[in-house]
């Protein structure tokens, strides 16, 4: 069994001695920025929920994600004269947002609440384009068999849950680690 430990909180990653399924680790996933940021987990999902259904609220934290992504990987290339050191260009890159994240959670009522949401939702893109960036450089045969599948299931998921209310999802995604 494996225990993730915080400093006031233990999560087991087991349930009725059945390991978590995937809707349970995303909501453990998604609640690990709200207990960092100290504040209701619910509450969290809810304001993440908002403003992720939106567009427009998105636009800006992808757009950071991404120019910080080239901002990073440039420097990167062009300070660097070694080809051995080019191979490690992605670590700077995965560890930004996690330094500020963890930089806000120490301040924490100095940084308003705007911003510790919209770094949240930038951390969010962030661990996704790491994702993508470790997929198309560091593997040597990507197949594009399984992500097409994925995607075409989440939405799938999508539209089934777009005839839901925001709460009710909201109670679905709770009920499932309970």
């Amino acid at each position: 069994m494996i225990i993730i430990r915080y400093t006031f909180l233990q999560y087991s990653l087991k349930r009725n001695n059945r390991p978590l399924s995937e809707p349970q680790l995303l909501h453990l996933y998604l609640q690990i920025p709200a207990i960092k940021l100290n504040l209701n987990p619910n509450r969290f999902l809810r304001l993440l929920y908002r403003s992720a259904m939106i567009l427009k609220r998105l636009i800006i934290p992808m757009t950071f994600s991404f120019k910080i992504r080239l901002l990073e990987s440039s420097r990167f290339f062009f300070n660097t004269h070694n080809p051995v050191y080019l191979k490690g260009w992605a670590i700077p890159i995965a560890t930004d947002i996690s330094f500020t994240l963890g930089i806000i959670s120490f301040l924490r009522s100095r940084v308003p609440f705007s911003h510790k949401i919209l770094l949240t939702v930038i951390a969010i893109f962030d661990d996704i384009a790491v994702i993508v960036i470790i997929a198309l450089f560091y593997t040597k045969k990507l197949s594009l068999l399984s992500p097409s599948l994925a995607f075409l299931f989440t939405l799938s998921l999508i539209g089934q849950d777009l005839r839901k209310t925001p709460i009710s999802l909201l109670k679905e995604l709770f009920n499932s680690v309970i």
